[in-house]
């Protein structure tokens, strides 16, 4: 699944009463290429990982040190307007 067409599929949801039942439909279907994602990512991507011997508290710690940053950034960028 790609991410791509699961926004798709969502945009079409939010588009749909809830009371249709194509709703349902829809949101089953999603659901179902979630999980099916999800099994992916962790089948391939993360024994990938852990075969290149990353140092995967130090990238977190980068992670995380970027994301205060911007979330900063983006706070007082909207203070100063």
């Amino acid at each position: 699944m790609e991410h791509a067409s699961a926004k798709q599929l969502i945009g079409e949801i939010e588009c749909i009463d809830a009371a249709d039942d194509l709703y349902n439909s829809k949101v089953k279907v999603l659901g179902e290429q979630v999980l099916l994602h999800i099994d992916e990512e962790e089948d391939e991507l993360f024994s990938e990982v852990e075969r290149s011997k990353l140092d995967l508290e130090l990238l977190g710690k980068k992670m995380a040190d970027a994301k205060a940053a911007v979330l900063k950034e983006a706070t007082e960028e909207s203070q100063s307007r």
